[in-house]
């Protein structure tokens, strides 16, 4: 195997000191690594946080940018009524992740569905990023499993993946969830699974 790695590494003109090549699991190499981040992260050039990642809920695992892929799909924008405060009145918001709605922090203004959209920099990348510049607070509704927790109330122990049905039942039944509406989209499913990608807050 050794052979086979050193002729494709040569074919590509890579500059290296083979005899000096070493198994990435010897323990040895193991904590020269490890000795290398704990030192970058001393001098203050790398940082541990909470990020976004792409959660496979059926391999319960997380994946990287490259087993992404992005598929035209169908999808369903609902629309919810937020009251606001002191006031008969609400703002009527799109969403198309109304499970994710116990981590809502913030709303924007745009031109497309209701004219209103929910912030969630918990459960979106592009409202992470917002997050992020605004310095909006970023929480998450579930764990690193997927798993609600006590934001969700009720729902609180059960997969966010699982809940879209139920939860929208209560909503329309209360009379907060007031359309649904089809309409086409771009979502990105796990090359490994082929099931829709959850974005999840995870310690990085």
């Amino acid at each position: 195997m050794r052979e086979f790695l050193r002729k494709q590494w040569e074919k590509l003109g890579l500059l290296i000191d083979y005899e000096r090549a070493s198994f990435t699991l010897n323990p040895i190499i193991q904590q020269q690594v490890r000795a290398a981040f704990v030192k970058l992260y001393q001098e203050g050039l790398i940082y541990r946080g909470k990020k976004l990642v792409n959660w496979d809920p059926q391999l319960k695992s997380v994946i990287s940018d490259i087993e992404v892929e992005h598929k035209p799909s169908k999808s369903k924008l609902y629309y919810l009524k937020y009251p606001l405060r002191n006031s008969n009145n609400y703002l009527l918001v799109a969403t198309s992740r109304p499970e994710t709605i116990f981590a809502d922090v913030a709303f924007i203004k745009i031109d497309f569905g209701s004219g209103v959209l929910k912030c969630t920099p918990g459960h979106d990348f592009t409202d992470y990023e917002l997050g992020k510049k605004y310095q909006l607070p970023i929480i998450s509704c579930c764990n690193e499993q997927g798993i609600l927790n006590e934001l969700a109330s009720q729902w609180q122990g059960q997969a966010i993946s699982s809940i879209r049905e139920e939860l929208v039942a209560k909503l329309v039944e209360k009379d907060i969830c007031v359309k649904i509406e089809e309409y086409e989209t771009n979502l990105a499913y796990s090359s490994k699974s082929g099931t829709v990608i959850e974005p999840l807050l995870s310690q990085q």
